[in-house]
């Protein structure tokens, strides 16, 4: 299938450890891809638990070990703190610096068609 949708990243860190401060994200059906120089992974729609905003210096300080977690931003503080967007899977967490709500619609678009594939195999 073709690319229905693609954006740039401008930060990109995951619970392996990896960290970019360029990557771009992709749609191609169901699956989202996520590419740097030399680095990619993908997901599927329903993979993604739940998304949700935390400080991009929280983030940092995990990949420099400072910290074991990283939790929610607090909301009133985060218009004055740089955030990423948190997307948590079940074993794994990645952060991005994108469109979030362009993603969040998308997100929700191929989860439902993915739910709907699913249901019509499940039938068959």
């Amino acid at each position: 299938m073709s690319q229905s949708w693609k954006t740039e990243c401008s930060f990109y860190a995951d619970t392996d450890k990896n960290h970019f401060e360029s990557a771009t994200i992709s749609l191609d059906d169901v699956t989202f891809t996520i590419s740097a120089p030399g680095f990619e992974t993908s997901f599927k729609a329903m993979d993604v638990f739940f998304t949700e905003k935390v400080f991009k210096k929280d983030v940092l300080e995990f990949l420099e070990g400072k910290r074991t977690k990283v939790g929610r931003a607090n909301p009133l503080i985060a218009f004055t703190s740089e955030t990423v967007t948190s997307i948590e899977f079940e074993k794994k967490k990645i952060y991005l610096k994108f469109n979030v709500s362009e993603f969040k619609q998308l997100l929700s678009i191929a989860q439902a068609k993915q739910k709907y594939s699913k249901t019509v195999a499940d039938r068959n």
